[in-house]
């Protein structure tokens, strides 16, 4: 699964201490682990308000107090553990309805 090897490639970044890489890797991703590493990654560049609007998107509450390496495990832990959850809580992609195929006609 893409999603769940991107996730652990933005957090080796991090653990790197290479957050711009990190960044460039969640900026195309839209699911809500992704915006709470996104969030993880404004905080350590020290820019709050930013990195609270991405912990608001994730659903996770923002919190100064927690460590960056402990939040990098705790998201690594969530990896391990829930793998599948991810790709469901996909978030900001809004397909049409599919078409119907052949030759019907809609009738007003």
């Amino acid at each position: 699964m893409t999603i769940k090897l991107d996730h652990r490639r933005a957090l080796a970044c991090l653990k790197r201490r290479d957050w711009h890489k990190a960044h460039a890797i969640v900026m195309r991703m839209r699911d809500k682990l992704a915006f709470r590493i996104h969030g993880l990654v404004h905080r350590i560049e020290g820019d709050p308000d930013n990195a609270r609007y991405w912990y608001d998107r994730a659903g996770v509450q923002f919190s100064k107090s927690r460590t960056f390496a402990s939040e990098i495990d705790e998201i690594a832990a969530l990896l391990a553990t829930r793998p599948r959850a991810f790709a469901a809580s996909r978030t900001g992609t809004r397909r049409s309805p599919r078409r119907r195929s052949g030759s019907r006609r809609s009738r007003a």
